[in-house]
């Protein structure tokens, strides 16, 4: 009888010490990281993806409140892959100049991007799509540099495409054409990256996807079945389209007398926002197949799936045609939906979150402690179910200025960044049959630091601009600011009634700007006196203007009362 006890005892702890090594080798979650292109929320960008809804928004959450901090391509990704503002990057636009995949990024700032950070916590670490505007061009490495921390690399070269592109797969250049079955990239992608899950659940271990289609930006071409889903839609009229343009920076206020010359504006417009949803419909058949996939695998309850973009869009609010860049809800305010582990489904998050907060949360899901020069702060708890407090961030932008010349030259007044538009749309239904039509996106004195308030007592729900747009001694800055549950379109400028603005050390002419002539005084490119300012300041800009919005809050709070 001792001995049988003795067995049934040893047999237990046995049991016992299996099931803990198994907790022990249970592998860590999986994630998976979908982002978009210039995929918009609040043009309703998000309302035409059913699978994306089913499958992420009700079997996950909604993030109400998910910011960009900087709303453009190069920079906003470079903010999500590094964790940091882009004046701590640094990075200032789309361009080589800028820092956009420039040496000095692949020397910097790419070597702590959180790809190698995964990699060296055991993940397998894949990359399909785009990647930074100039990625893959000989004056950023060619297709031979793989940014370090990828074991599997499917980078595209440049900007988006549909067709007629060029991938680096692992470091190797490989040419695709025109043909719909075997060339379109968002299926390429999709196709890619559901391989690679397939292989890794297989193997069983933790991996980290990115996963980039080009959809929805320009030049929008649909898969053939999607061509004429959204016939006779038009571009949604909110109350900003086509007004709202005057007291706002120089920019906007210029581009918007210039919107209403024809109706070929609007048309354009319409054709554009039936072209991006068209586009969004891949996507919305690629989350079905990613999580088919994880399904079929048996890894899915523990995976994580982050799905968002790097900056929303504008289609004629505020009387400007077309793009990104602008400080307004329509380009900073994203969609955004997590599931994964932990987090309840149906659940919406009104708390703030922005892109530089991704990093730190795979870091977390990852068991890795952030890096101290992480700008972002993880959203895992807040993603389980944790209130958040209330929260006031940046957001900023440095605009590029064009060549001069160029077909569109007549309109590039003082440093504005404008090109021809319309037969980038001839190549696949639906077609534009307009004229060329010159659009402005950007300009030199497009650069702004802005302070996006949420939460508190008091709801606090706000935006206050400083635009470096004049160099004059006497007016170097032009403000705005608005109560977003007032005005949530971003009508009427309110700057006018607040108390005058402090003064601020980062916040003022930098050595080497030098006023130009033209209307209101646009600014040239300097070539390092921006820069130095920026670096010396670091994250000081951020405490300083910080300081600032606590107290402009209180001002307004006063005010109010």
């Amino acid at each position: 009888r001792g001995n049988k006890h003795r067995r049934a005892a040893m047999k237990t702890v046995a049991l016992v010490l299996l099931a803990c090594m198994g907790a022990a080798l249970a592998a860590p979650p999986s994630i998976i990281f979908i982002l978009t292109d210039d995929q918009d929320l609040m043009l309703g960008g998000a309302d035409h993806q059913p699978q994306v809804h089913a499958l992420l928004a009700q079997k996950g959450a909604t993030l109400h409140n998910f910011f960009t901090s900087t709303p453009v391509c190069c920079p906003s990704r470079s903010s999500y892959l590094t964790g940091k503002h882009i004046h701590n990057i640094p990075m200032r636009n789309n361009s080589v100049e800028g820092n956009c995949s420039s040496p000095a990024w692949q020397h910097t700032a790419e070597k702590n991007a959180f790809a190698p950070y995964l990699k060296s916590a055991g993940y397998n670490t894949f990359f399909a799509g785009k990647y930074l505007n100039m990625y893959g061009y000989p004056e950023s490495g060619g297709t031979a540099h793989v940014p370090p921390g990828w074991d599997h690399w499917y980078g595209l070269v440049g900007n988006s495409v549909y067709y007629n592109y060029v991938l680096s797969v692992n470091g190797t250049a490989v040419k695709h054409g025109n043909n719909y079955a075997k060339d379109y990239l968002p299926d390429l992608v999709a196709n890619r990256s559901i391989e690679f899950i397939r292989q890794q659940a297989a193997a069983g271990t933790p991996f980290f996807a990115m996963v980039s289609p080009p959809s929805c930006h320009d030049p929008t071409d649909s898969a053939p079945q999607y061509a004429d889903r959204f016939a006779g839609s038009t571009a949604p009229r909110t109350p900003s389209y086509g007004t709202a343009y005057k007291d706002k920076a120089w920019f906007v206020d210029y581009q918007g007398t210039t919107f209403n010359e024809s109706g070929y504006r609007q048309q354009l417009s319409d054709l554009l926002y039936r072209r991006r949803l068209s586009t969004l419909l891949s996507v919305d058949d690629m989350v079905a197949r990613i999580v088919q996939a994880l399904e079929d695998s048996g890894v899915a309850d523990n995976t994580y799936i982050f799905y968002s973009s790097d900056n929303g869009y504008h289609l004629g609010q505020y009387n400007v045609m077309k793009d990104k860049r602008l400080p307004y809800e329509t380009d900073i305010h994203l969609p955004a939906y997590v599931r994964g582990p932990g987090i309840q489904a149906g659940s919406t998050l009104n708390t703030p979150i922005l892109n530089i907060d991704f990093f730190p949360t795979f870091l977390e899901i990852a068991g890795v402690a952030a890096p101290s020069f992480v700008d972002g702060r993880s959203a895992l708890a807040a993603l389980h179910g944790q209130t958040a407090p209330p929260r006031t961030f940046l957001v900023e932008y440095s605009g590029e200025v064009a060549l001069a010349g160029g077909p569109c030259a007549q309109h590039s007044l003082g440093g504005m960044w404008c090109g021809p538009t319309g037969p980038e749309l001839t190549n696949w239904p639906p077609y534009w049959t307009g004229p060329t039509l010159c659009t402005c996106q950007d300009a030199v004195n497009n650069t702004y630091h802005c302070l996006r308030s949420i939460g508190g007592p008091a709801s606090t729900n706000i935006l206050y601009c400083e635009f470096i747009q004049d160099f004059a001694a006497t007016a170097p800055f032009f403000y705005e600011f608005y109560d977003i549950n007032a005005d949530p379109f971003q009508l009427t400028n309110g700057a006018a009634a607040l108390p005058p603005p402090r003064a601020r050390p980062c916040m003022r002419p930098w050595p080497g700007w030098q006023r130009a002539p033209g209307p209101r005084a646009t600014i040239p490119r300097p070539t390092c006196g921006c820069d130095i300012v920026l670096l010396r300041c670091n994250k000081l800009l951020v405490i300083v203007t910080e300081r600032v919005a606590t107290l402009q809050i209180e001002r307004i709070t006063s005010l109010k009362k």
